[in-house]
């Protein structure tokens, strides 16, 4: 839960969208480099050349790049409606004991969401 208040933060909650169009552009360089590296290492495979260097890691880095955003994606999708009504309370918030409480009710809105996905299982 916290991580993702802290995911949150990094990718500008204060303006949701903003966010959510950071990490699709994320997802589209880590493709681009998984693509990249996978199309070097076959081109030197068909030139019987020595392996490229930082094709490999150019392959690895984008995967895992292009799967930790589409767990955040995935994740933003499925809250949509708390981390909004989150932002929109942060955004109204003035004082520290306003913010803790927006925290809390992100909290009890996302655990009732997750005790209602297990429960639809």
């Amino acid at each position: 839960m916290f991580g993702l208040l802290s995911v949150s933060e990094l990718v500008g909650l204060g303006n949701f969208r903003r966010g959510v169009f950071l990490i699709a552009a994320s997802l589209a360089v880590g493709a681009v480099a998984v693509w990249l590296g996978a199309s070097v290492v076959a081109r030197s495979r068909r030139a019987a050349a020595g392996r490229p260097r930082g094709a490999i890691s150019a392959i690895v880095i984008g995967a895992i790049g292009v799967l930790c955003s589409v767990l955040l994606l995935v994740t933003f999708a499925v809250l949509w409606n708390q981390l909004s009504a989150y932002s929109r309370c942060m955004q109204s918030a003035i004082t520290l004991a306003a913010q803790q409480d927006c925290q809390s009710q992100l909290t009890r809105s996302v655990d009732a969401e997750t005790s209602r996905l297990r429960s639809a299982r």
